[in-house]
């Protein structure tokens, strides 16, 4: 991929949503040439990170950015943050920072495979894309990127699809078991009143909903969609 090549010789990459910098400090660690800034609204998402010497951290969002400031922008499940009618604008962001032949990839939740008898998880579920939807947030955003970074002016170069299993098959299964309690724990103080249940049974419900999950393989995707802003 011409990005690899970019990032062996040394580019400078923005990650937008970055969190505590995990993803970053990947990459940081493969690609010493390149430099690295992560972008998030809460400082406290940065408090005792360990920062290599190619990474650094910015408090805001991309509008104070100047204009072709990076040679790649990086963005992943930002759906819980940015409103369907946000979306447009927001990538419209990422092509204004980014350098002309530079690469925009954008990575998102998708669909998965939820069938058998888990009736907790499907409720679970349920409950967030009724909420979601309620807060006019599209979570089947991943079904319209590719669209998007076309009618942005991009050119499309490719997409991809991860499958992480829930609870089962090693340490990933376990890693993302512990990712989905992570977001259900982040959105319980909303779940309680659409389920209208006590804490207790909330949290018994998703651990059992998640027990579930692990039983029957399930697994949830991800999809990444890669642009290039033409010059």
């Amino acid at each position: 991929m011409p990005i690899d090549d970019m990032l062996n010789k040394g580019a400078k990459v923005l990650d937008v949503g970055c969190g505590p910098g995990a993803w970053m400090k990947d990459v940081a660690t493969l690609y010493p040439n390149s430099q690295f800034v992560g972008v998030d609204m809460s400082e406290s998402l940065f408090e005792g990170v360990e920062v290599l010497h190619n990474m650094s951290f910015t408090t805001g969002n991309c509008e104070k950015v100047p204009d072709n400031t990076f040679d790649a922008v990086y963005q992943r499940l930002m759906v819980f943050a940015i409103r369907k009618d946000e979306w447009d604008n927001v990538i419209r962001e990422l092509v204004r920072v980014t350098k002309p032949g530079g690469y925009i990839e954008l990575v998102e939740i998708g669909d998965g495979n939820f069938d058998g008898p888990i009736p907790n998880m499907i409720k679970l579920w349920q409950g967030v894309v009724d909420l979601m939807e309620k807060r006019s947030i599209d979570l089947k955003i991943a079904d319209k990127l590719q669209q998007k970074i076309a009618d942005a002016g991009m050119k499309f170069i490719q997409s991809y699809t991860c499958s992480f299993p829930i609870g089962w098959d090693g340490q990933l299964g376990e890693l993302q078991k512990v990712n989905m309690q992570g977001l259900y724990a982040g959105l319980k103080p909303l779940l309680l009143k659409v389920f209208n249940l006590s804490e207790e049974i909330y949290d018994k419900t998703v651990l059992i909903a998640l027990d579930e999950a692990t039983s029957q393989h399930c697994y949830s995707n991800s999809h990444a969609f890669v642009g290039k802003v033409l010059k």
